[in-house]
This record gives structure tokens, sequence and C-alpha cells, in this order.
């Protein structure tokens, strides 16, 4: 039987994970690097939606490993960027329809992670890092500082775009509209909520579709691993809380929250994904063999995907 993109993916970020775990020790070679989802043919502009959602699992586990431990790759910031490409550009309905304040926090978050993808050639790597040098102090220290900055970002966008999906219990200001059973306790109509993981909660049990609920749980379970703890929203709460209040900081956790945050908006496309995708790959495609031609990328504004693509 051939292998769906989904089990392909599935099975190449389990086998590093296990191979990178190896010995009570986080060991990245060689050989783990030739188990990554691009070099294996994986395409992201060519998946549909179960192999994406499978991804944003499968890359989390790859993501985050025991003793806060954190790898990112290329497949991560193309991940990010074909994420950015069907919620946020031009050509997708999700971008015109989501509400301004979350759209532009989540183009800040998106834009963020994608910030250290690696340029395309070494011709480009060296350009970027001249330009780099270059740069005054303030703007090269943000630059520097991504991990920290997507940190801060990916929390109150996580929380915005779990407030959209419950829409029927919350409002984006955590106005309780209709009464639920949170972790920690209950909530009527007219509180308000602004506990993260209440939130989520409610969004596991009383709203969100089996796949999207596997998928939380899988990503919630991946954050009790990097902390050797057993509740994973635990985690997370300790985590948003050391966020906000300046106690820790945390720039290794911030594409996990990021990525969670994206899984639960693709949820929004999901019946429309395969038609968003086709218009996108399209564009995708001319935009392949403008580069074929003229040796440059055409960037626009709302243009994500490949991360590594300049102008």
């Amino acid at each position: 039987m051939t292998e769906t993109d989904a089990q392909k993916i599935a099975r190449l970020c389990d086998t590093w994970r296990t191979a990178a775990m190896t010995s009570n020790r986080i060991v990245v070679g060689a050989e783990h690097e030739r188990l990554r989802l691009l070099a294996n043919g994986i395409q992201f502009h060519l998946l549909d939606f179960d192999a994406l959602r499978t991804a944003s699992v499968g890359l989390c586990g790859v993501h985050l490993l025991p003793r806060r431990n954190v790898v990112e790759s290329v497949d991560h910031y193309m991940f990010w960027a074909w994420c950015g490409e069907v919620l946020l550009s031009s050509l997708s309905p999700y971008a015109g329809a989501l509400d301004p304040e979350v759209g532009q926090l989540m183009r800040l978050a998106v834009r963020t992670a994608l910030v250290p993808a690696p340029a395309e050639t070494p011709e480009g790597a060296r350009r970027e890092a001249e330009m780099l040098s270059n740069l005054a102090p303030n703007p090269r220290f943000l630059i520097s500082e991504t991990g920290h900055l997507l940190g801060y970002l990916a929390f109150p966008l996580l929380e915005a775009i779990v407030k959209l999906a419950c829409k029927q219990h919350l409002t984006l200001a955590g106005g309780v509209i209709k009464d639920f059973d949170g972790k920690s306790r209950s909530y009527k109509s007219g509180k308000i909520c602004s506990n993260v993981v209440d939130m989520i909660y409610l969004l596991v049990n009383e709203v969100a579709d089996q796949d999207l609920k596997d998928d939380i749980i899988k990503i919630i379970g991946f954050m009790a691993e990097c902390e050797a703890e057993p509740d994973g929203l635990s985690v997370l709460h300790t985590w948003r809380n050391s966020s906000v209040h300046g106690e820790v900081a945390l720039p290794t956790i911030g594409g996990a929250v990021a990525t969670l945050a994206l899984r639960i908006a693709l949820q929004d496309i999901a019946s429309d994904y395969d038609e968003i995708r086709a218009n996108i790959a399209r564009s995708f495609e001319h935009n392949v063999q403008r580069k074929q031609r003229s040796g440059h990328w055409m960037i626009l504004p709302s243009t994500y995907y490949p991360a590594f693509a300049r102008n």
C-alpha cells in the first residue's frame, strides 16, 4: 500500500524524535538531517489538509525535546511560511474575515518566526550576514532576539485564536457569553475568562472536532515531556505567566506555542483548504518559473512562502 503524505510525515517526525533522544541525551547529527521532511520530498504547498495538520503535530514533536531542548529546522520555517500564506496572504479568504488586530498579531508572529530562516544559497547567506553587520545596533539587536520576541507574541496570539474558535462562548475581550466549565473553574455568562488553560480546556472538550482535539492533546503532550511534567496544560500556564510577568525568559518555546495557535487557526479553513491551496500553489508555481528565468523571487508584502524567498 502506498504511504500517504500524512503517514510519511508522521513516520519521519517520530523516527527523528526517537533517534535524537538516544541514551538520555539529545544528539542531532547528519543521520538525523536525512529524516527532515524537505529532504524526503515533502513540499508544503502540495499537502492536503490531513498532511498539513499531521505536520503541525509532528514538527512540534521535533521542536520540543525533553529538558527544554529545542531544535528548529528549515522544515519548521517552511511550515510557518505556508501557514502564513494560507491564512494571511491576499489569496486567502481567512485573512479578509479575520479581526484586524488579531490579523496584525498573527502577521507579527509569523514574520518574527521566519526571521532566522536561512538564505537559499551560500552567496545569499553571505550577503545577508554582510547586511546584518551594517545595520544600526537597535535593528541588529531585534533580529538577534527573535526567539524572545516570538515567545512574547505567541501567547496573546494563542489566546486570541482560541477565543475566536470558541466564539459561541467567549468574546475577544474574554467576556463569557455562554456558560462553560474550564479546567480550574466554571464560568457564567457575563463574567470574564482570562485563563488560557481554561479556554483551551473549553475548546478541547466542547468545541473542537475530533481531529483538532487529537492534535491539541498531542501538542500539549509534547509540552509536558519538554518539562518532564505530567500535565501539559499546567506547563503551558506556567510558560504563559512567566512570559507575561517577565519572570523567566522563554525564547525556546515561542515556536511551539505559535504552531499550536496556527494549528487551531487552520481548522477555520479546513473545508475550503483544497481550493485555497490550489490557488496559492498556482501562484507559487508561477513564481518558481519567474525565478528560473530571472534568478529572483517575486516578493509581495503578503508573501510568506517559501521561507527563504528574498528579492
